[in-house]
């Protein structure tokens, strides 16, 4: 088999293959058989026809287009397995050029590829380390928190104060139409700690039960739900019970009272390392991503190819939908609130699809470079984790697709190594 790369634009390759006759004959014989069970002739048992006799009795032309369904498929597979440097995405546009019997098969294949990356001197980096530090005021606020969760409510007869858990029935109209705002009965709120619309809950601090406003509110510019966006909404409000909230008193008691602490001294010690750990996370995530922003700027990309991008912008709506599904919400629902489709919301990410793309080649230049990668036992620790989220292995078989997540746990375990790397080639220059 010859075959011939030519590059094309926007990060595409031609592949011109040329079979010689020998290695075409064994698909035209699978051919004849396939077709032999179906159209045998008179005598001859089905599947058992000799190929002349099957070639006389449909013809060329039927041997050939039956030939074709398995021989560029099996053929293109081979030309991406012997040639490694081909990093194929998505499907070929093919164009047969010659399938004439006894004479070599001719096909075209345009595929696109990943885009080459040219990595510039990512040696030299640098990025700094900030040093994590956490203040008693930070604790306390966390502590104050934990309270607020623990407290009780005691129903009081007077008017709603900041701090007050109350029900309220809500209507709204914007410009006098009725605006949807799901169930109108009883909408519980923390007064001074809910985040409604800005000016909504001060309009309510002093109503007692029973008593009714109407009152309107300019919606903000960059309010979540944009139909709204700076538009005057009338709101008319029915206060149900006002309660008071009761906090716990932060002492040994209440830390006892959580189930696994000592005293108040054991519960705030590890509020502070609970708040270290999460801000070491934060920083060490900032920091890769600094040394992440800097190795791409170096970088030159080639084109990439449309189909790469919509697989990305794919990837991106999946992660979306699973985030929604985690929160026990509607997908349907949530697109329909920011009153977008899934193409639109393509469309909007487009620059983010690029930039993910960008990041992503760059750590796989520099595992290439560096002769970085995930040894077996390194996957399988990374999959093992995956799969100790399931209840069983069959659990996880229904949800995952192994073979796949075997192929993202390569990559997250390389691009982990990779990040190291850098680290350490930042950290000797700092």
């Amino acid at each position: 088999m010859k075959v011939a790369v030519e590059k094309a634009p926007k990060s595409r390759v031609q592949l011109r293959v040329e079979v010689p006759p020998d290695e075409v004959q064994p698909f035209l014989e699978r051919a004849a058989r396939e077709l032999s069970k179906e159209h045998a002739p008179k005598g001859f048992r089905p599947g058992a026809v000799p190929f002349e006799v099957m070639r006389s009795a449909v013809g060329d032309q039927a041997l050939v287009e039956r030939a074709l369904k398995e021989f560029v498929p099996r053929t293109y597979v081979q030309v991406l397995l012997d040639h490694e440097d081909l990093e194929a995405v998505g499907q070929p546009e093919v164009k047969v050029e010659a399938v004439a019997l006894e004479t070599p098969w001719v096909y075209l294949a345009t595929v696109a590829v990943i885009p080459e990356v040219q990595l510039g001197t990512y040696q030299s980096i640098r990025a700094e380390r900030r040093a994590v530090t956490v203040d008693d005021a930070e604790v306390q606020r966390e502590l104050e928190r934990l309270r607020k969760l623990r407290a009780s409510y005691l129903t009081v007869p007077r008017g709603a104060q900041n701090g007050d858990r109350v029900d309220v029935t809500v209507s709204a109209t914007v410009e006098q139409t009725p605006l949807d705002i799901g169930s109108p009965e009883k909408h519980p709120l923390i007064l001074g700690e809910s985040h409604f619309v800005p000016g909504f809950e001060q309009h309510l601090l002093g109503m007692r039960e029973g008593e009714q406003k109407t009152f309107s509110l300019a919606f903000p510019e960059n309010h979540h739900q944009s139909q709204l966006c700076g538009k005057t909404v009338e709101f008319t409000v029915t206060m149900g019970t006002v309660q008071q909230r009761v906090l716990p008193a932060l002492d040994d008691a209440f830390a006892r009272g959580l189930g696994k602490f000592s005293g108040l001294q054991q519960l705030t010690e590890q509020f502070t390392k609970n708040l270290r750990e999460e801000k070491e996370a934060r920083e060490q995530d900032r920091f890769q991503q600094d040394l992440l922003r800097e190795v791409v700027a170096q970088a030159t990309y080639g084109e990439f190819p449309d189909v790469l991008v919509e697989r990305e912008l794919d990837t991106m709506l999946a992660e979306l939908k699973e985030g929604i599904a985690d929160l026990g919400l509607s997908f349907e629902v949530y697109l329909s609130q920011l009153r977008k489709s899934p193409a639109e919301l393509k469309v909007q990410w487009q620059p983010q699809a690029l930039t993910r793309l960008r990041a992503g080649l760059a750590l796989r230049a520099i595992a290439k470079a560096e002769k970085i990668a995930a040894t077996d036992a390194e996957i399988q620790e990374e999959i093992n984790g995956v799969l100790k989220q399931f209840p069983n292995l069959e659990e996880a078989k229904k949800r995952l697709d192994l073979d796949a997540l075997s192929d993202l746990a390569a990559g997250t375990v390389r691009n982990r190594k990779v990040f190291t790397f850098l680290e350490g080639l930042a950290n000797r220059r700092s």
